[in-house]
């Protein structure tokens, strides 16, 4: 026998996976000529990670609750004043207990890259963020940008995680290719930052995201795998009490089935481009 509340748990589930692999897929198509995917990776992305908290929460409260779930206005204020803030979310489920040493949350710390990518994508979840174009066209003033941002973390992996010798490889290619270019093209391109690209930047620039892409759905990947961590064991103990209370009448799936896809082989992760 299976309750609705088994079948509610399963379709968040299906939801989940298709919003996160679509935004992983997204973002690592994404680039100048494709602007439109990193909106596309951000919508995916944060709306995916809320609503993993979420049920993170949900299973964690009905496993304390004889299956009971959270009521509606309880689960919100986990969730800040929005009742959508990510990093209330991630702190919320950084306080669940946990048999785990450390937290399975432990390593999303405020000044890490995985964590400045949540706060990212917390942005671009509220109104501020989503509708940065329409509110600045209304406005007339310069508003705060999520292309622009995210541009600031991309430069941040290059920095980090990027070797110097596939920078300078990207530089002498499009340095060997300008003058060749130079003869019949004129450039109208804008970068992430909305400054107009001289040609030279506009062979280089594409490239540079291209290296940053396979890097940024890693420090994703190091968000995921430890969210992916807490979800099985209070998954666990949401079913333990499934199956104290009634072990014929189903409450609780394997909500961890839904990513299968999330693992910790960064070397695959890097070279793979879509999801699941």
């Amino acid at each position: 026998m299976f309750q609705d509340k088994f079948i509610l748990l399963q379709q968040e589930g299906f939801l989940i996976r298709t919003l996160i692999a679509q935004g992983l897929t997204a973002l690592r198509s994404a680039n100048l000529n494709e602007k439109g995917q990193y909106y596309a990776a951000f919508f995916g992305l944060s709306i995916g990670l809320e609503r993993l908290l979420k049920v993170i929460i949900i299973l964690d409260y009905m496993a304390r609750h004889e299956l009971g779930p959270p009521t509606k206005g309880t689960l919100r204020k986990c969730g800040g004043k929005s009742g959508h803030d990510l990093l209330s979310l991630l702190e919320t489920a950084r306080a669940i207990n946990s048999n785990s040493s450390p937290h399975p949350l432990a390593t999303i710390q405020p000044r890490s890259l995985e964590y400045e990518i949540v706060e990212h994508l917390n942005n671009f979840g509220e109104s501020c963020g989503r509708y940065a174009n329409l509110d600045a066209l209304e406005s007339g003033s310069v508003q705060s940008d999520p292309l622009s941002q995210w541009s600031a973390i991309i430069a941040k992996i290059l920095e980090r995680d990027v070797s110097s010798s596939q920078k300078k490889a990207a530089y002498r290619r499009a340095a060997s290719l300008a003058p060749g270019f130079a003869r019949f093209t004129t450039v109208v391109a804008h970068d992430l930052d909305k400054k107009q690209l001289p040609l030279q930047e506009w062979l280089e620039t594409p490239q540079m995201l291209e290296l940053a892409a396979s890097h940024a759905v890693v420090h994703i990947f190091r968000i995921l795998c430890p969210l992916k961590n807490l979800l099985l064991e209070v998954n666990g103990q949401a079913q333990a009490e499934e199956h104290r209370l009634n072990p014929h009448h189903y409450a609780v799936p394997f909500m961890s089935d839904f990513l299968r896809f999330v693992h910790d082989d960064e070397r695959m992760i890097r070279r793979k481009k879509k999801w699941p």
